[in-house]
């Protein structure tokens, strides 16, 4: 463009040194003309260059939203979302048969069960939305609680997902959930929804579609992926008509779908409902580590089952030792009394050391086997503990001694008489016969321990 205007000057220069006085009319209108031109050229340039920062800046916008859907920056994505970052599509409920099934099998065969599930989650549903509208995903989609836990915070499921929203351990950590010996936080009924907002955000990134996002949640975008390769299919539900999925899978979605139809109008299928959101559910204080729950609810008045359901996320009934300070939910109005109990020493924990604690084992296995020699001693009975020595083995001559001993006695007995029955001379020894064998036997145990 610059280029250009210099050719033009240049051209313009020659031409006026060469005729000027001939030409001065055509030159002044050659100017005009050339200088009009240039400043064509450069407005068609400087709008040339803004549509370029514009389509660069929409290709960055545009890579900058593929990696926030990845999964890895699933977190990241979230909060770029609740910045101000434009929300989902709206939650449509098709009309699919499925769908209608549970919305009958809800309301009429399991009515009551529906009815118990609404009133757990008085206290969930109205924050938990809030935190979907943050991140940009429709606010009922809470109702994936409901299928999935009963919006039961200690829930576990046999491939061993926890929490409300049922997250896996590697999905779990995946998007920012803290697992340990000391804390579980996929039990913790808010940072999961935070971590299952981000989940279903980029679930629907992936797909483009709610119906096969919820699928993914359920058993895994990478399981709804293949099959929607290998079979060709786009849709969920043409993916559910062809038996391409797990039959969980494909009964989880209409179920979720059936249990939002029923939270939109709740008079007509006869439940009530009436969230929580004008009381507090907890209050929270920053304890530190290693707080037994017995100790603190001890000193404000509160039983410890009371402060582990408030702190469900807790897997043993103590604050994380070790951590500097530990965010604490106490039951509302006990805030100050949690405060004051802090001021005072707590109870510290001595471990006893390896001498003393085999001192102490060994002490109760004496005091155990002093016991029970008293009461074997008392009872009267044969134990290995109080047994008398047994006596010793019979030599070879004493064991002639006692076959010799019956013979000599039954000499010095007087005949039978000979009209007896065959049956008399067959009975057995007498009383005499065998007190002659003991008193033998005993004689020769006698004179034996005397040789020794």
């Amino acid at each position: 463009m610059i280029g250009t205007w210099l050719v033009g000057v240049e051209w313009l220069g020659v031409r006026v040194g060469c005729d000027h006085r001939a030409c001065g009319f055509r030159a002044q209108i050659q100017t005009r003309f050339v200088f009009a031109c240039c400043i064509l050229s450069m407005l068609a340039g400087c709008s040339t260059l803004s549509s370029h920062q514009t389509a660069s800046s929409t290709r960055l916008t545009v890579l900058r939203d593929k990696a926030g859907s990845s999964a890895e920056e699933a977190l990241l994505f979230s909060k770029h979302r609740a910045a101000g970052a434009q929300s989902k599509p709206v939650l449509a409920v098709p009309d699919h048969p499925s769908i209608d099934a549970w919305t009958i099998t809800y309301t009429e065969k399991k009515h009551q069960s529906f009815q118990t599930l609404l009133r757990r989650a008085e206290d969930y549903v109205l924050p938990v939305q809030r935190i979907f509208a943050e991140a940009g995903v429709p606010k009922d989609l809470v109702y994936v609680a409901l299928v999935e836990s009963g919006f039961t915070t200690t829930a576990r499921s046999s491939a061993d997902a926890v929490g409300m929203w049922q997250f896996i351990a590697s999905t779990g950590e995946r998007f920012g959930l803290e697992q340990n010996k000391w804390v579980d936080e996929r039990r913790h009924p808010f940072k999961s929804a935070e971590a299952a907002a981000a989940y279903l955000s980029t679930l629907y990134d992936q797909f483009g579609s709610w119906p096969l996002a919820l699928a993914a949640y359920n058993c895994g975008e990478n399981r709804v992926q293949r099959v929607l390769d290998e079979s060709g299919l786009t849709t969920f539900w043409e993916l559910r008509d062809a038996d391409w999925l797990p039959t969980e899978t494909e009964e989880y979605v209409p179920k979720v779908y059936a249990a939002i139809r029923i939270s939109r109008d709740l008079n007509r299928y006869g439940f009530y409902f009436k969230p929580q959101d004008n009381r507090p559910a907890h209050e929270t204080v920053s304890v530190p580590g290693g707080v037994k729950l017995a100790w603190l609810g001890q000193k404000i008045g509160v039983d410890e089952a009371i402060l582990q359901e408030h702190n469900p996320e807790l897997c043993r009934t103590i604050t994380p030792p070790g951590e500097p300070a530990y965010t604490l939910c106490v039951p509302p109005g006990t805030k100050e009394s949690v405060l004051a109990a802090l001021t005072e020493p707590r109870p510290s924990e001595v471990r006893p050391s390896r001498s003393s604690s085999r001192e102490q084992r060994s002490s109760r296995t004496a005091v155990r086997t002093s016991k029970g020699k008293k009461s074997n001693v008392s009872s009267g009975k044969l134990t290995a503990r109080n047994k008398p020595p047994a006596a010793p083995a019979p030599s070879k001559a004493l064991k002639q001694d006692r076959l010799a001993a019956p013979k000599l006695a039954r000499a010095s007995q007087p005949a039978a008489d000979s009209k007896a029955p065959k049956a008399m001379a067959a009975a057995k020894p007498s009383k005499d016969v065998k007190i002659s064998r003991k008193t033998a036997a005993t004689g020769a145990v006698a004179t034996i321990a005397k040789k020794k």
